[in-house]
């Protein structure tokens, strides 16, 4: 009986999940995200540019900013890879 007499304490809110950045869904691949944000960006094909664009858009898509220069390079040299 002094049980259901005690009020209890209310829940504590539910965690709040941060939104992740979300990028183009052109392939599951975080190089096909990265290229997909490349060809987006106002910078697209400056060759003198493209190391800082990649570093610039790597953490969006998931990659370090060595990987995504080596992408962005071979993109532009054309190669398939």
């Amino acid at each position: 009986m002094v049980l259901n007499a005690t009020p209890l304490p209310a829940a504590p809110p539910p965690p709040v999940v941060p939104v992740r950045f979300e990028a183009p869904s052109t392939g599951n691949s975080k190089k096909a995200i990265l290229l997909a944000l490349y060809r987006d960006h106002p910078d697209y094909g400056n060759r003198v540019v493209a190391a800082r664009v990649a570093g610039e858009l790597a953490p969006k898509a998931g990659l370090q900013a060595g990987t995504a220069r080596t992408y962005i390079n071979d993109h532009l040299a054309g190669s398939p890879s």
